[in-house]
């Protein structure tokens, strides 16, 4: 009979959170709306606030390699403008903003961020994180575009924040990678 109990309560435990992750996922697919809109009105600072910490942390380092390679002062410059105050100096959400902000200048993708919709389409968990997929529908240069795109989201202090998708973490593994840094050496 313990052994019925037993079992009885291990289903529970499996069973009892499933409304939980579908109502988390759910959460994170307006976490990820909500990032869309910082985006769409080019406000950096309010995308920085969705931001995972780690994720923040990455481009903090990569903002230091970038003003690392740069020994003229150049890129610190374009980034933080010319009162270019140091990386070291500003925050987390600060350094992501004007990444951000000069990465979106750079490639003309204002326009193309304003007219962007998204439509979800659904959202898996993989572990402690939770991908939404959704197609994405802008014009650029007044050409229509539309792709399915996968957003990863993690919970930190019982809210889902942004991860780096991949591109940007392949960028800064190439950029360590040519300046020969051990990322192994960084985490320690």
């Amino acid at each position: 009979m313990g052994g019925v109990r037993l079992a009885g309560a291990a289903v529970l435990v499996l069973v009892a959170p499933l409304p939980l992750l579908a109502q988390s996922g759910e959460d994170a697919v307006r976490t990820n709306a909500e990032y869309t809109e910082y985006l769409k009105a080019s406000d950096w600072e309010g995308a920085a606030t969705m931001m995972h910490p780690d994720a923040l942390g990455q481009i903090r380092e990569l903002v230091g390699l970038l003003t690392q390679a740069d020994p003229s002062g150049q890129v610190a410059t374009m980034l933080f403008g010319d009162a270019a105050s140091s990386p070291d100096e500003a925050t987390d959400e600060h350094l992501f903003a004007s990444f951000l902000g000069f990465a979106m200048e750079q490639a003309g993708l204002g326009a193309a961020l304003a007219s962007m919709e998204q439509d979800p389409i659904g959202h898996l968990f993989e572990g402690d994180t939770v991908h939404v997929v959704s197609r994405t529908h802008m014009s650029v240069e007044g050409i229509s575009v539309s792709q399915v795109e996968v957003t990863s989201l993690v919970a930190h202090e019982g809210e889902w924040r942004m991860l780096l998708d991949a591109q940007i973490e392949a960028f800064l593994a190439g950029m360590r990678k040519e300046l020969g840094i051990d990322a192994d050496a960084l985490v320690n």
